[in-house]
């Protein structure tokens, strides 16, 4: 019987993770800052122009994110790249897997966090300032 198929009653071997699920873990998650990459690159623009025509000033985190969303392809090319790494035969641990698995999720909630704030304050302001022109 293979070892990690034993029982649960059987041992705890069956709970160990595994390098091959490490790496198919690591390559789904890829997927959310493929997806912020692609919908940043995309949409930036746009709201950059929006912002232009409207004449309204900018918050800091708007200005950044008007200012990189074109180059945001790179995180998850780079992330991917390290992914592709831990597939070589001398990463012997999980270590780094692991590793490159917590950055991927620490770079998309900071890219997630951006983009949100950086399209969303301006529109918010800009609704305050209508709001208060209408009332």
């Amino acid at each position: 019987m293979d070892p990690g198929s034993e029982a649960p009653s059987g041992g705890s071997s069956w709970m160990q993770l595994r390098k091959g699920h490490v790496i198919a873990i690591l390559f789904l998650a890829q997927a959310w800052p493929v997806y912020l990459a692609i919908r940043a690159a995309r949409e930036g623009p746009a709201f950059r122009e929006l912002f232009a025509k409207m004449g309204i000033s900018v918050p800091w985190i708007s200005e950044f994110f008007l200012a990189t969303c074109r180059y945001w392809l790179v995180v998850p090319v780079v992330t991917i790249a390290l992914v592709s790494l831990c597939l070589h035969p001398r990463v012997k641990t999980l270590k780094i897997p692991l590793v490159v698995f917590f950055a991927t999720i620490l770079l998309s909630y900071a890219m997630e966090y951006v983009m949100i704030h950086g399209i969303f304050e301006p529109l918010i302001e800009l609704i305050r300032v209508l709001s208060r022109q209408a009332g």
